[in-house]
């Protein structure tokens, strides 16, 4: 990789990294609450920083929407578990916590000993913290938001059910703010996870340690009651434009974006909200693993007065994926040349945290790790990620294969419903993550585990995002290179390194020399 690239990155990007780590609210008193004398089975170099954190993963968690207020909810938190407690998604209260009640260090999931409870098969898990909206949101209204709970949940606010939400994979919000009152307020978070394999579950239901819960950052921010509430960004190299779909709390407001090249501005647009507008790019800079460029994204809306209601800062890469004939054979194409897809397989597991890294430097060693064994892919392999992962592969420069995390048993007496939730959270993942310049492909069906359809799937998915590439069911047919895998998990010993990234089991300097040799003669292609 061009080295000399990593040090133009953007003003934007870099003030992602840091932005706003002060607006975090402090937990319960650690003294009282953890247990100080844990100690950990198999600790990663990460283990002890993460334990010992006030608040957790306390970066801002979305880094392609970002405001300028937040808090973050991680921490210390009340808790309860077992099949015994009462069902959270049948609940109209909030279960009742005694004063003896565990502590858990979210989010980490409940399984991880990093939450300080380390128990498996809690199936109905109770959570429970306070907290206090500062008086410079007053007016404003304030948005509860979940990186991921699995897998059925529900959300109480000072007793009352404020909504719920089913999908373990998948980031949702909600307004709170008719539920919140002066001073203190009580958040309680109920979730449901059978771990039965009649949902999207990945190596949750197979052999290794499941995830339940909460197991993604919890933060709230303030907004206008109008306010944009979700952004789309699809390149287009024909055209030298950026795609831009915004949608807004209301119709009938403007959209204003600045595309930044640095401190520079290169481009503006001006359009309707809930309407696609077209960003022109003259000479556009192109992403690719040797040159991750990243453009800046300034997003305002308007109402009519030419008021604005709502900021946010995004990013965008310029890039192409397709498909085209190089030497005689179909290829897979990045900005209208072929480059091999030589990546790893990477499962996202941690001996300490399980689902969950226990630091952003953690989970960024593992995409710096395919970048210094020389991959220039990596395929995350029936799970998602927190969005700071993908923003990490963005701007290092690593194309990715995202997995849809598969069904165990699509086919018993309720198939219909079970293969109903099957699309409905893919769609899900792809809305979440279409903006990512990072993913180049979508990959539905992981060696048939829980297949089913999946030709119409992977029709389906070629039509809603025809920008991408679709491996429909990965692991028989590749004309790539994946190697599985990353690191070893549980009790697969075939990793780069070892489970808890302790031990590096190759020799890198050749791994990288053979991998580039590779990715070089797979450029030359182009030239015959």
């Amino acid at each position: 990789m061009n080295t000399n690239s990593l040090c133009k990155l953007l003003p934007l990007v870099l003030s992602l990294i840091f932005v706003f780590s002060g607006c975090t609210q402090r937990s319960n008193s650690r003294d009282q609450s953890l247990d100080a004398n844990r100690k950990f089975t198999l600790p990663t170099p990460w283990t002890a920083e993460a334990f010992n954190a006030e608040v957790p993963l306390s970066e801002y968690p979305r880094p392609q929407m970002v405001r300028s207020e937040w808090i973050n909810l991680n921490g210390i938190w009340d808790y309860m578990g077992g099949k015994e407690l009462s069902d959270p998604v049948a609940a109209t209260d909030p279960i009742r916590f005694d004063s003896n009640t565990e502590k858990i260090l979210v989010p980490f999931p409940p399984e991880a000993e990093l939450s300080n409870i380390g128990r498996a098969g809690e199936t109905n898990l109770w959570y429970r913290r306070n907290f206090e909206i500062p008086s410079t949101w007053d007016g404003k209204r304030i948005l509860l938001h979940f990186g991921a709970v699995d897998r059925v949940s529900s959300i109480f606010i000072n007793g009352k059910k404020a909504g719920t939400h089913t999908g373990g994979y998948t980031a949702f919000s909600l307004d709170i703010t008719d539920y919140l009152k002066s001073g203190q307020n009580t958040l309680v978070v109920g979730a449901w996870d059978p771990n039965d394999g009649k949902a999207p579950s990945g190596k949750n239901g197979a052999t290794y340690t499941f995830t339940s819960g909460i197991w993604q950052t919890v933060w709230m921010e303030p907004v206008e009651k109008e306010h944009i509430s979700h952004v789309k960004l699809t390149p287009d190299l024909d055209k030298n434009c950026l795609e831009i779909e915004i949608n807004a709390s209301v119709s009938d407001l403007k959209i204003y974006a600045v595309a930044m090249d640095g401190a520079r501005q290169v481009a503006t647009v001006e359009g309707n909200a809930d309407t696609k507008l077209y960003l022109a790019i003259p000479n556009p800079k192109l992403w690719s693993p040797d040159d991750p460029f990243l453009y800046g994204l300034k997003l305002q809306l308007k109402d009519r007065n030419g008021k604005i209601l709502d900021r946010v800062d995004s990013y965008f890469g310029m890039r192409s994926v397709s498909l085209g004939k190089v030497d005689g054979k179909i290829r897979t194409l990045l900005n209208g040349k072929f480059v091999i897809h030589l990546g790893l397989l990477d499962q996202g597991y941690w001996p300490d945290g399980i689902f969950t890294a226990p630091t952003d430097k953690a989970l960024l060693y593992d995409i710096e790790l395919a970048k210094r064994t020389g991959f220039n892919v990596i395929r995350k392999h029936i799970k998602t990620e927190p969005m700071r992962w993908y923003y990490h592969c963005d701007r290092l420069g690593v194309m990715v294969w995202q997995d849809m995390p598969n069904l165990w048993d699509p086919d018993g007496e309720d198939s219909v419903a079970v293969r109903s939730r099957f699309r409905t959270e893919w769609k899900e993942i792809i809305d979440q993550l279409i903006s990512v310049p990072s993913i180049v492909v979508w990959v539905p069906f992981n060696e048939n585990w829980g297949a089913f359809e999946v030709t119409d799937i992977t029709d389906w998915t070629k039509k809603y995002d025809p920008s991408r590439l679709v491996n429909g069911n990965s692991g028989y047919n590749l004309s790539c290179a994946i190697y599985t895998q990353t690191t070893d998990v549980e009790h697969e010993i075939n990793g780069l390194v070892t489970y808890d990234r302790q031990v590096e089991k190759m020799d890198f300097q050749k791994v990288k020399a053979i991998n580039e040799a590779v990715i070089k003669t797979s450029k030359e292609l182009n030239n015959k």
